[in-house]
């Protein structure tokens, strides 16, 4: 292990070692690292290049809000997975990854000659610049914009993998098992009902895992829920989408964190869809650390402040050596101090506030902290990895230069309310947090702790992008991090008449990306609404759509592959026609006969042999799949206007009885109606 493993401390096995690859390099880690902490406890912090300029990325968080460190993994013929969080892939004996979006190498990627003509590719260039001449789109502009598009490579082999699928009701559904929801499941419990607590994380406890104050209380409480019949703990399952009547879709992961060689991949599911109906749903899914919006915020070693202390508390792992804090919240203080205590060297505090509590000021001095207020990072230096900072007051002045090796965020917090969004409940900005909060619900749900904006992180400043010496024109201060969507492209959409936060959206793929605006869309919405001088609520808010998070096609067909994607249906004439050489088409899941070819015949030849052979004598056509159904009866209209989506209300009838005939093909119209002689009666 490399000097960013601290000695002591973290949840990983220190006992059980693991050997892994990224990129064609050997590497090792330890039992319960995930990619991305076992990859920065080798010291490795570059992880992956963004779509559009090709920029160096490194880690951003610390779970599924990570928009830079996406990777490919790859567990043999037909299990090629691209897009994976490095933060949410577990490290396994044998793990075969590597970096995305880039050419020949990770280190030296050519695609990275678009950062040097950013000029050229401002927000909207796609839909200015590929529209003459109108001949060279399809010959030219469409195949290599799409041979340049996506991260990910996609998979070409069939997956050979099982997947399972099953149907659940409980009483009480809850998504996230950090400190909040894990006491809505002992509160729950305690009546006797049904309940479900389900986490993506492979395990329970959220936010308390990067709290070591909170472990003896975790034990216990998981210890308690694991013994009551009516409690089902689902860890490593997502909550994918909300959906109609408390109905959530949600992915079990079950042996993607396990070797090939621990289980038979024919016989073992991979993954798990779970179909959930609730009585009541519980949101307990946090809250996302917001970036700060500045010039070089995307160099690899800026970093989260929370996601630096999940690092050291959780894996033992530190982000840097000697690291610099870029506050404009309280919570970011905490999380360096907890740095310091475990021996991580500090070089400063830098806060835009002029002002923070004493307490704060009192502890950074107990730890011999360098605090800086009233001031903001405005550059960092480094391309690959960040090797120091330039720091000045908010109007410029006393501009100075700080040496260290990760720079840590803190610009606020971002209740999850995705899900929440889902099921069509109402959002309401709260102008004390900046953010959205959950309003009146749609469903049977409700939000507890940080997700429904309860938390005890302190207080800060709700800003978009801090304030800068240089000209804001000229430079690439990061709010998209994925799809490299900067505060200049904010302006531009603004300048060029986008006054809605979807049209903003559609014109510089702002929260596009696959983390879905998670750390990206509130500091969109702020930037947008100081171009506008209008507030947040103004300008409305971008829509969430499931899924959460990216799932794998295969954990959604579940069994409905090869044999089992369809049906095939046979006719009684089947045997017979297949006996006599037919060649067979679906026809609405039905196979049927297309044509009989003779020796040497291609189907051309053999239908017009046919068709002369019906024209000339006599000819048999199998019509017993277009089954009908006759329903009959004064009611029969009604009957149907309830049973089909179509208006059947007007009946026809013979002989005083309503009477509507309903083909496989097509359903009876007025038209057919009266050309069957049907008498149309008016409504019934």
């Amino acid at each position: 292990m490399s000097a960013h493993r601290i000695a002591n401390g973290g949840r990983v096995d220190r006992a059980a070692t693991v050997n892994f690859t990224f990129d064609g390099k050997a590497y090792r880690g330890h039992a319960g690292d995930s990619l991305a902490s076992a990859l920065l406890a080798n010291g490795v912090v570059l992880f992956g290049r963004s779509f559009k300029y090709h920029r160096p990325r490194g880690l951003l968080g610390a779970g599924a809000e990570e928009p830079n460190a996406l990777v490919s993994v790859d567990r043999g013929q037909g299990r090629f997975t691209p897009n994976l969080r490095a933060t949410a892939v577990e490290i396994y004996e044998g793990l075969n990854a590597r970096s995305q979006n880039r050419w020949p190498s990770l280190q030296t990627d050519f695609g990275a000659i678009n950062d040097r003509l950013g000029m050229f590719f401002p927000a909207g260039f796609y839909n200015k610049t590929f529209m003459w001449p109108r001949s060279f789109w399809e010959k030219l502009y469409e195949p290599a914009i799409r041979g340049m598009a996506g991260l990910g490579d996609a998979p070409t082999d069939p997956d050979p993998d099982v997947y399972d699928a099953t149907y659940a009701h409980c009483d009480v559904l809850i998504v996230g098992a950090g400190p909040a929801g894990i006491d809505a499941a002992l509160a729950a419990s305690a009546s006797k009902k049904k309940v479900f607590l389900l986490d993506e994380q492979d395990e329970l406890g959220g936010g308390a895992l990067a709290d070591p104050a909170l472990w003896p209380w975790l034990e216990e409480s998981l210890k308690d829920l694991a013994k009551l019949p009516n409690v089902t703990l689902l860890p490593r399952t997502t909550a994918f989408g909300y959906y109609h009547d408390n109905f959530i879709g949600a992915v079990e992961r079950l042996t993607e964190h396990l070797a090939e060689s621990s289980f038979d991949s024919g016989h073992h599911a991979r993954e798990k869809l779970w179909r959930i109906r609730a009585g009541e749903v519980v949101l307990a899914q946090g809250a996302i650390e917001r970036p700060l919006v500045f010039e070089g915020n995307d160099v690899p070693g800026v970093i989260l402040a929370s996601a630096a202390r999940t690092y050291l508390h959780r894996f033992g792992v530190a982000v840097g050596s000697n690291v610099a804090l870029m506050a404009v919240h309280d919570s970011g203080w905490r999380d360096v101090f907890a740095l310091a205590r475990a021996g991580v060297g500090v070089a400063a505090i830098i806060d835009l506030r002029e002002t923070v509590d004493q307490t704060l000021l009192d502890e950074a001095r107990e730890l011999g902290l360098r605090v800086i207020l009233g001031s903001a990072v405005f550059g960092v230096s480094g391309r690959h990895a960040v090797k120091g900072i330039e720091v000045a007051r908010a109007d410029g002045s006393l501009q100075q230069k700080i040496a260290c090796d990760a720079l840590l965020m803190a610009g606020g917090w971002t209740p999850s309310v995705h899900l929440w969004s889902h099921s069509l409940g109402k959002l309401e900005w709260s102008e004390e947090l900046g953010a959205y909060l959950p309003g009146t619900p749609n469903e049977n749900v409700r939000c507890v702790g940080a997700c429904g904006g309860k938390w005890g992180f302190g207080r800060g400043l709700n800003i978009g992008a801090l304030p800068t010496p240089r000209d804001p024109a000229k430079i690439k201060a990061f709010v998209d991090f994925q799809n490299d969507v900067t505060a200049k492209d904010i302006a531009l959409a603004v300048r060029e008449g986008m006054k809605s936060v979807e049209h903003i959206k559609r014109y510089t793929t702002t929260g596009m990306a696959t983390d879905q605006g998670k750390t990206s869309n509130l500091n969109a919405l702020q930037l947008a609404s100081s171009a506008l001088d209008r507030p947040v609520q103004a300008i409305g808010l971008t829509t969430f759509r499931p899924p959460y998070t990216p799932q794998t096609f295969g954990a959604l067909a579940g069994h409905a592959k090869d044999v089992l994607f369809q049906p095939t249906r046979k006719s009684p004439i089947d045997p017979w026609a297949e006996a006599n050489g037919a060649v067979f088409e679906l026809v609405a899941q039905w196979r049927r006969a297309r044509y009989f070819p003779k020796a040497g015949e291609d189907m051309h030849a053999a239908v017009a042999r046919e068709c002369l052979a019906v024209r000339q004598n006599v000819g048999i056509f199998d019509a017993s799949t277009l089954g009908k159904i006759e329903v009959v009866g004064p009611d029969a209209a009604e009957f149907l206007n309830r049973m089909y989506t179509n208006p059947w209300k007007a009946a026809w009838s013979r002989g005083g009885a309503a009477m509507v005939c309903c083909c496989a093909k097509t359903a009876s119209s007025p038209t057919t109606a009266f050309r069957r002689g049907w008498r149309r009666t008016g409504s019934t």
